[in-house]
């Protein structure tokens, strides 16, 4: 007689860059293995995996975890643990007052992640005829841009040029796609440091997770209200 199988029950969540409705389960022991040996091995780049793996899993399939943003991840994996191991978590956190860790206890179903309703997809002052279109990288994008001998500078260009969609030209529309890289570096290393600060910060404002949690400090007695971001924070 062949032993039972436990039913998990199904749930769902919305992806915050599309509102695309997302059914899951929650993650399993095998699954939760697989989390904890990228744990272990402290690489950030390892945790990634592990969760887009476990995302496959625990989705069926049905989603395509590398066109997700890092945000989507981020925010994805934080409900599905809530799902699967319970909606609080302690962590070690240090104060914003006097910097001594403490253990503090994070409620995982207030996670919130904030994407503007009506932001600006275009970059309109690059010049009276060029604009510019931007998205947020995908994952895949993302993890193809890194290497551990390239410098921060070259990595933020390179976010930068991942995130440009197309390029208008009074009516000509330029999609990034058609070109090659250096095509498109050669368009970005011909922009103005003004013009380019406006694409930057289109990249270094993109969305982030984060959850509130009280902090008691019993070293200087802080008692207050902080936030938690980070995707290694919402792993363990």
């Amino acid at each position: 007689m062949a032993l039972p199988k436990v039913e998990t029950l199904k749930h769902k969540l919305k992806l915050p860059s599309t509102g695309e409705q997302v059914e899951y389960r929650p993650y399993l022991v095998k699954e939760e293995k697989i989390l904890m040996l990228a744990l272990e091995s402290e690489d950030n780049s390892d945790m990634i995996d592990a969760v887009k793996q476990v995302i496959e899993s625990c989705t069926d399939g049905k989603l395509n975890k590398d066109n997700m943003t890092m945000f989507d991840l981020e925010y994805f994996f934080t409900s599905l643990r809530s799902k699967s191991v319970g909606e609080t978590s302690e962590i070690n956190a240090s104060c914003p007052e006097c910097g001594e860790f403490s253990n503090v206890v994070v409620d995982l179903s207030n996670v919130e992640v904030n994407v503007p309703q009506d932001k600006d997809y275009y970059i309109r002052s690059i010049d009276n005829n060029i604009k510019v279109r931007m998205s947020y990288p995908s994952i895949g994008k993302t993890l193809g841009l890194m290497d551990e001998n390239k410098s921060d500078v070259d990595l933020a260009y390179d976010l930068v040029a991942a995130s440009i969609v197309e390029i208008y030209n009074g009516d000509e529309i330029h999609d990034v796609n058609d070109h090659s890289k250096e095509e498109l570096m050669d368009f970005i290393n011909s922009l103005s440091s003004t013009q380019f600060e406006d694409i930057k910060k289109f990249v270094e404002d993109s969305p982030t997770v984060s959850v509130l949690y009280d902090h008691n400090c019993h070293s200087c007695g802080y008692n207050g209200q902080n936030s938690l971001s980070g995707f290694a924070n919402f792993f363990g």
